[in-house]
């Protein structure tokens, strides 16, 4: 029985876009959610590392910079300040691309889950309506995400396609400068929250 799983596996593999052991794939994205808390931009490295039951195990580094946007201009609204946050996030990508039964419909595409997990630091400065530096500051924690992912094949080596990913990232910032006179006006200011689901989209090639 186990041969005979696994002959269907290879067969399946063959018929679709599975990644391969040894297979390496490179991967620009960028993204942000309905709301557009933050938005997001980076670049996705990974090499297949074995099959695992019909699929195949992979493994690769993650870099995403973001820069805040409608929680920052509600910020910037509720107080009159310039406000503004940016960050980025390094993250190890544990990858399980899904065999997908042999389909003509289905022959270019490519399904996976993803566990992230690395670490995430951030920056937050505000300004008053002068220019004047009103509070400045950094904040450090640990990130994880759970993420959904199909790829499209134009051709051999080319893709295109979407991830779904919910994020925990978020954080008190530590204050580095502030105006001694300045008392925060609302719990949003001090924070850094960059938690929550995002929709990804991405290109790439495979070789």
């Amino acid at each position: 029985m186990p041969y005979a799983v696994l002959a269907i596996a290879l067969a399946s593999a063959q018929q679709t876009r599975l990644l391969s052991p040894g297979e390496v794939e490179m991967r620009l994205v960028g993204g942000t959610n309905v709301v557009l808390t933050n938005v997001n931009f980076g670049a996705i490295a990974e090499v297949g590392l074995g099959r695992i039951g019909p699929g195949t195990l992979a493994i690769g580094p993650e870099v995403d910079v973001g820069i805040c946007a409608s929680i920052c201009s509600l910020v910037g609204l509720l107080t009159g300040l310039r406000y503004e946050q940016s960050f980025w996030l390094p993250s190890l990508r544990l990858e399980y691309h899904f065999a997908i039964p042999p389909n003509p419909t289905l022959r270019n595409v490519d399904l996976y889950g993803a566990l992230l997990l690395g670490a995430g630091y951030a920056r937050v400065e505000a300004r008053d309506g002068q220019g004047a530096l009103v509070y400045r500051g950094t904040a450090a924690a640990p990130t994880g995400a759970l993420a959904l992912g199909l790829s499209w094949f134009w051709g051999p080596v080319l893709f295109g396609g979407f991830e779904l990913r919910g994020r925990y990232a978020q954080a008190d910032f530590r204050m580095t400068e502030r105006d001694d006179g300045y008392e925060f006006q609302n719990e949003l200011e001090p924070r850094w929250f960059a938690s929550g689901f995002n929709w990804m989209a991405y290109v790439g090639a495979r070789w």
